[in-house]
């Protein structure tokens, strides 16, 4: 998408997360790390997720490019792409949290685009830097509030655990009332846990608000096998605009120019 954006003329920033990838510290002890995906997860979550039962829109994955099976170039390629990642998140956080916040007010205003756990990140700098920040456009952002149902490396979308103890982020919020703690905020369970539509974990009425991030236009783009908590940020649901057949990776497949053409029109209409 980056390629998408630089050969119509924006300035794009590529950004590292801090203790993943090229950013990963040699300080074990601030920045401990985990290993990559396993090639099983790779096929199970992002290649050929068509062939097993995690979920029903599983079956609908078309668009990766090639047989997405081992010895494949771009099934190799991805495989390839994984890098160590680092276990503190709140240290992560931090650090990108001031650094982006600082790079923006070297760069001026700008729309921020993230994908999955990277879509963090823009909820961090919306609250500390909201005036710097022209939109936040977020490709399968797993902001599943106060918890995980990605499942493990190697059997995702099965199960749940805590996390984000702030709602959103794992690093406090500005609410409004003020929360002071985690404990603060106080959760209720909607909606019915199938493999095809998960549960989430809402605010108990009344909830606090987020002044802060409500002031950035915030828009997340999905395929329609990705299923969303409730909310009232814009969703794009490709699917419903005819483009089809996508997984968690969609802006590498086949059809990401389509993708990317979404992605700018919603740049033009926040400008």
């Amino acid at each position: 998408m980056a390629s998408y954006f630089l050969q119509r003329g924006y300035q794009v920033y590529l950004i590292d997360q801090t203790g993943t990838g090229r950013s990963t510290q040699n300080n074990q002890a601030i920045y401990p790390t985990i290993g990559v995906n396993t090639a099983i997860a790779t096929l199970r979550k992002f290649t050929r997720m068509q062939d097993y039962d995690d979920y029903p829109q599983a079956r609908l994955h078309t668009q990766w490019p090639g047989t997405g099976r081992p010895g494949d170039a771009a099934f190799e390629a991805m495989v390839a792409l994984g890098a160590p990642a680092t276990t503190n998140n709140d240290a992560v956080e931090i650090s990108m949290r001031n650094a982006g916040c600082e790079l923006l007010s070297i760069i001026g205003k700008s729309f921020l685009i993230s994908h999955s756990i990277g879509a963090l990140h823009p909820i961090l700098l919306s609250d500390q830097c909201p005036d710097l920040i022209q939109g936040n456009l977020n490709l399968e952002p797993t902001t599943i509030p106060f918890e995980s149902v990605l499942g493990t490396f190697d059997s995702p979308n099965r199960g749940r655990t805590p996390a984000l103890k702030w709602g959103l982020v794992n690093m406090p919020l500005t609410y409004l009332p003020a929360a002071a703690r985690p404990e603060d905020l106080k959760t209720v369970r909607v909606g019915e846990d199938t493999p095809a539509n998960r549960s989430c974990l809402l605010q108990a009425d009344p909830p606090r608000t987020l002044p802060n991030i409500n002031h950035v236009p915030y828009v997340a783009l999905t395929a329609r096998r990705r299923s969303m908590p409730r909310g009232h940020p814009e969703w794009i649901k490709l699917a419903d605009m005819g483009i089809k057949g996508n997984g968690h990776f969609g802006f590498v497949e086949k059809n990401s120019a389509e993708i990317a053409e979404v992605a700018e029109r919603w740049f033009r209409k926040h400008s």
